[in-house]
């Protein structure tokens, strides 16, 4: 079954609604639960059964490196189309914006991935929650807060990281060089094979 990334056009449409959701609800329990009733008053049982929570997690994560399958994307998108527009939910909204932007202020470095992971840290907000509300932040006037001025944010788009491959193989070739006559086995997940390889 194909997967989709959170990078592409669909998904990423897909992640920017649950993000407005999880900014009216609060959380991503109640994102989930909320998809659920309407999946469950509209009698939509197959996709009841595809819609986990662990995925609406992966798609509000904000890591292009993560992905969902076909039968999980379309549950989700089934879910969301019940929906109604996406109201602003008693100031959790403000709220949520609020202690993200105040916690980005206060992270010492000035890389983006580090402001996001520390905030996420601290916040324990997910990461594709906090960089959607910094990049509305920064497309604004600056946001004060009651003790302080908050600084706006570079964004840009994230890429996944696959360096950690390139060490990977490296190792394994200085393996089996060192040891010519050495039994070992190695496995493969399907579609790891990159133009180049020896």
């Amino acid at each position: 079954m194909a997967r989709h990334f959170l990078n592409e056009p669909r998904v990423q449409k897909v992640s920017n609604r649950l993000i407005d959701m999880f900014l009216q609800h609060g959380s991503g329990r109640a994102v989930h639960r909320t998809l659920l009733q309407g999946l469950e008053s509209n009698d939509r049982e197959e996709a009841i059964q595809e819609l986990h929570l662990n995925k609406i997690f992966a798609l509000l994560s904000g890591e292009p490196t993560k992905a969902i399958n076909t039968k999980s994307l379309d549950a989700v998108e089934a879910a969301l189309a019940l929906q109604t527009a996406i109201e602003d939910g008693e100031g959790v909204s403000d709220k949520i914006r609020t202690s993200i932007i105040q916690s980005a202020s206060l992270q010492e470095d000035t890389d983006l991935q580090k402001i996001l992971l520390g905030t996420a840290k601290k916040t324990g907000y997910p990461v594709g929650v906090i960089q959607k509300v910094l990049q509305l932040n920064s497309t604004r006037t600056p946001f004060k807060t009651q003790t302080q001025s908050v600084k706006s944010y570079p964004t840009k788009q994230l890429e996944p990281d696959w360096s950690f491959q390139d060490e990977a193989i490296q190792a394994c070739l200085n393996a089996f060089r060192g040891k010519p006559n050495h039994k070992v086995g190695l496995v493969l997940p399907t579609g790891v094979a990159k133009p180049g390889w020896p």
